[in-house]
């Protein structure tokens, strides 16, 4: 009877070891480290009716030996660290040798005992401690401790290096599970800190896009890369990059300039395209503006030689026609000369704006108050805007500084201006508003003023024209499409720059920058 009752106790404990050991495998399921150290405690604690158990892990990035889950008498005690390289402790000796130790008695210990014990708790009298090891390298130590001498024996030892086998292979698990996770959020990271947008696409869907990508394309960011990719059928072979300029029509019908390079990665196992989307319409504005310089550069060289070529023949036609008029009798034939006199007048005016807008001359320079020559040029227009109910809005840097410019071809800069947003509102509405500002460039080397009005706008297909001579959206009569032109030569004659910002619908804004001391086109 005592025999039976003896198989079935020992039936009994295989049975609960067995039960242990396929919990722990278990916990290699989980990639939650917290999780598994709580599993070990309570599985490894019941198992061998312990008092105390410890599970100490390497930290070589710290370098010490953390001893991540403690227990004593059931009670969870607070992480702790000891320097790994410290060597007088039973945990530092089977982690150094990574083989087990077991020490029957800590009271009495046998001769030659390696090291000092280090306590859970109170004092123990037995210790055991196995290696966590990983394709033969220790990662830690799992130890277990009873307040009562000779509780493990060489069965326990055996038991717990299985045990261990099964905790190692969670624990290393968790950990490159966790390390992986930090690492992809220090990828998603330095992706969302990038100054371009970013984009993975995967099967012609993107499966990841960093928020600058949202802020250049707006909703539906996802939609129009996938949109532009299908259409360029960008499918790189591996290892393969390239770069290429598109123009992306967002979601709002706006279009936005960019440079894609594309380059094939793996993502999640499975081949996919990485996308960097750079916003390049600073550099293909900068682009523009250098053609458009090389193009009326080339065109005024014509014009001058032309006006200058017209400017003597209509001399000779006015001073013929004056000197008729003086001959003829006939009233009906005066009023005809005077009408040839009138048309070569305009005609010698139109050859002068040409002249101006060709001409590369030196101007005049003198220490010039910006603010009150915008002032003095608006009250020259003032009974004109006021009888054509078009307000003025001022907003003009009072610590503007002066700048070296010839006053008397900007303020036809600024009369040229003022013209075309007169015209410009009252082709659209029987009222307006013309805001002018004034201020200083941060880096402290020019100004800047603004003459923005609230008329129809600039049509898109317009913008790239509206600094050529001759060139005008008015009705004949109304204009020889020289001004815009004009004042752009002259701002180039001073150095600075002239350019135009405009929505259909919104108005438009005509942006003059010079510099403080103007680097004239004549001086390079």
């Amino acid at each position: 009877m005592e025999g039976h009752n003896a198989a079935e106790d020992e039936a009994e404990r295989r049975l609960s070891e067995l039960r242990a050991l396929y919990d722990l495998s278990l916990a290699a399921a989980s990639l939650d480290p917290e999780a598994i150290l709580q599993m070990i405690g309570e599985r490894i604690t019941g198992l061998f009716n312990a008092a105390a158990l410890f599970v100490a892990l390497v930290d070589e990035e710290n370098d010490v030996l953390c001893f991540a889950h403690s227990v004593d008498r059931g009670q969870v005690l607070a992480p702790f660290t000891m320097p790994l390289n410290q060597g007088s402790a039973l945990t530092h000796y089977v982690l150094r040798t990574a083989r087990p130790l077991l020490i029957d008695d800590l009271s009495a210990p046998p001769p030659g005992l390696p090291a000092t014990p280090l306590h859970v708790g109170e004092a123990a009298r037995s210790w055991l401690g196995v290696p966590l090891v990983v394709k033969g390298r220790a990662i830690g130590v799992m130890s277990v401790q009873s307040y009562t001498p000779g509780a493990f024996d060489e069965d326990d030892q055996r038991l717990l290096s299985l045990a261990a086998q099964q905790a190692a292979a969670a624990l290393e698990n968790a950990r490159l599970f966790q390390r992986t996770l930090a690492l992809e959020r220090r990828y998603h990271a330095l992706l969302e800190a990038l100054d371009d947008g970013y984009a993975v696409v995967q099967g012609g869907k993107v499966v990841f896009a960093n928020a600058r990508l949202g802020h250049m394309l707006g909703t539906a960011a996802d939609e129009v890369l996938a949109s532009a990719l299908a259409r360029l059928g960008a499918s790189l072979p591996a290892g393969q990059a390239t770069r290429l300029r598109q123009r992306l029509t967002r979601r709002d019908g706006s279009e936005l300039p960019v440079e894609l390079s594309l380059s094939t990665i793996e993502y999640e196992g499975q081949p996919a395209l990485a996308v960097m989307c750079h916003d390049i319409s600073h550099e293909a504005r900068l682009e523009a503006q250098l053609l458009e310089a090389e193009k009326l550069s080339a065109v005024g060289q014509l014009v001058s030689g032309v006006a200058h070529e017209l400017n003597n023949p209509l001399t000779t036609i006015k001073g013929y026609a004056q000197l008729l008029q003086g001959e003829v009798a006939t009233p009906s034939v005066a009023e005809d000369l005077k009408k040839v006199e009138e048309a070569a007048d305009r005609c010698r005016r139109i050859v002068m704006d040409l002249l101006t807008f060709a001409r590369r001359y030196e101007p005049e320079l003198t220490d010039t108050d910006v603010n009150e020559l915008l002032r003095r040029t608006v009250a020259l227009r003032s009974y004109e805007l006021r009888v054509r109910s078009i307000a003025v809005q001022w907003a003009l840097d009072p610590a503007l500084p002066t700048i070296q410019a010839d006053p008397h071809r900007l303020q036809q800069v600024i009369l040229n201006l003022l013209f075309n947003a007169e015209q410009a509102i009252l082709s659209a509405a029987e009222e307006g508003c013309i805001t002018i500002r004034s201020l200083a460039l941060p880096d402290g080397q020019g100004i800047r003023f603004e003459v923005a009005d609230t008329g129809p706008g600039i049509a898109p297909e317009h913008m790239g024209r509206i600094f050529d001579p001759f060139f005008t959206t008015k009705k004949v009569g109304d204009g020889a499409g020289l001004g815009l032109s004009t004042a752009y030569g002259i701002v180039k004659e001073h150095g600075g720059r002239i350019w135009a910002e405009s929505e259909p619908g919104a108005g438009a804004t005509f942006i003059v920058e010079l510099p403080l001391a103007a680097q004239t086109a004549g001086g390079g």
